[in-house]
C-alpha cells in the first residue's frame, strides 16, 4: 500500500481521505462527465447532497456542544480540581497540588480544544462535500442543456 505525502506527513488527516473516498464512492467526476445514464447520475448526485446535508447537521451539533457545553465543564473541572486536589495538600505539599491542579485543568482544556477543532474540521469537510455536489449538479445541468 503506497502512501501519499499528505498521509506520511500528517496521519491525523485521515478523515479527509475517508471523506474523499466516500464522495468518490457515491459518484465520480468521470461518471458526471461521460456516463450517458443521466437519471442514474442524478440519483447518485442526490445521495451525495443528502450526505453533505447530514454532515452539515452533525457539524452544527458538534459546534453547538463546543460553544455551549465546554465553558461550564471547564469551570466545573477547575473548581473540582481546586477543591478535591486541595485535600492532598498535606501529603503532596502546596507546590505538588498546584502542579496537579494545573495539569488537570490543562488536560480538560486540551480535550475540549480538540473537540472544538474536530467540530470546525467537520464543518469544513461538510462544506467540501456540498461544494462537490453543487459542482457536479452544475455539470449535469449543462450536459442536459447541451443535449437539448
Amino acid at each position: 500500500m503506497s502512501t501519499t505525502p499528505v498521509q506520511a506527513s500528517a496521519p491525523f488527516l485521515a478523515s479527509n481521505r475517508r471523506v474523499s473516498e466516500a464522495v468518490r464512492a457515491q459518484i465520480t467526476l468521470r461518471e458526471v462527465l461521460l456516463d450517458d445514464d443521466l437519471p442514474r447520475i442524478e440519483r447518485r448526485l442526490n445521495r451525495l447532497q443528502i450526505i453533505s446535508t447530514l454532515m452539515e447537521k452533525q457539524s452544527r451539533v458538534a459546534s453547538w456542544g463546543a460553544r455551549t457545553v465546554m465553558t461550564p465543564f471547564i469551570a466545573v473541572a477547575g473548581f473540582l480540581s481546586f477543591v478535591l486536589l486541595g485535600t492532598l495538600a498535606p501529603s503532596l505539599g502546596s507546590d505538588g497540588v498546584t502542579l496537579l491542579r494545573s495539569a488537570t485543568v490543562t488536560a480538560v482544556g486540551g480535550f475540549f480544544l480538540y473537540y472544538g477543532l474536530k467540530a470546525v474540521h467537520l464543518t469544513e469537510m461538510a462544506n467540501r462535500v456540498w461544494k462537490r455536489s453543487a459542482e457536479y449538479g452544475l455539470i449535469l445541468n449543462e450536459r442536459r442543456r447541451l443535449r437539448g
